[in-house]
């Protein structure tokens, strides 16, 4: 059976936001976007995890045999004693978002092949047990809120396009009317930008 990661963001969201919060942001983690960009983030933390030596519970890997580190496809690959199960880098490349739910996101691999070795490491098929098919509720907490701020950060972004651009266009419209208000559009437009906290001050 293929290897498949689901979390549910909505089990994320109840552990880290008030009760206020979740009545807020619960139709914000059914976009299929957000949904995305988390398993992406995700994806990325266990990558990150595995390449420093670390299992899914934060423990390091079991060390490389004798005769795999003596091996001609260890030499080949110029790799060192340190366990980061990155041989080709094909695994961890295959590693992406599968599927998306109301509220989850499913992780998994998109190469067959890939999909089996990695189920050799997390079960011990042949090799020990280095189970990295996995991430933490504080990670899953932390990466919900990142995206949760970083998406906070686009739409006022967004907002502040949006006010300048109306204004622009207003203000080449008096001008082609002669009805200008007198007020330079750069002024009103420098404004906004430090009402929205886009300013340098």
């Amino acid at each position: 059976m293929p290897l498949k990661l689901k979390l549910d963001l909505m089990d994320v969201l109840l552990r880290t936001e008030t009760t206020e919060n979740q009545k807020a942001l619960a139709s914000f983690v059914k976009r299929d976007s957000i949904k995305r960009e988390f398993g992406k983030r995700v994806v990325d933390e266990i990558k990150r995890r595995t390449l420093s030596g670390k299992d899914k519970n934060d423990n390091s890997f079991s060390p490389y045999s004798k005769r795999y580190k003596e091996s001609r496809e260890f030499m080949i690959y110029g790799k060192s004693s340190r366990v980061n199960l990155k041989l080709t880098g094909e695994m961890q490349a295959s590693m992406n978002v599968v599927g998306v739910g109301p509220t989850t996101v499913t992780l998994g691999f998109i190469s067959p092949e890939q999909d089996k070795k990695a189920t050799r490491h997390v079960l011990g098929d042949g090799v020990p047990v280095r189970d990295f098919w996995g991430i933490s509720q504080e990670d899953q907490n932390a990466i919900l809120k990142s995206v949760i701020s970083d998406f906070n950060a686009t739409e006022e972004a967004a907002d502040l396009f949006s006010a300048v651009s109306s204004l622009v266009n207003a203000g080449i419209a008096s001008e082609t009317s002669g009805e200008s208000s007198g007020v330079p559009v750069s002024t009103t437009i420098t404004s906004i930008i430090n009402l929205t906290g886009g300013g340098d001050g």
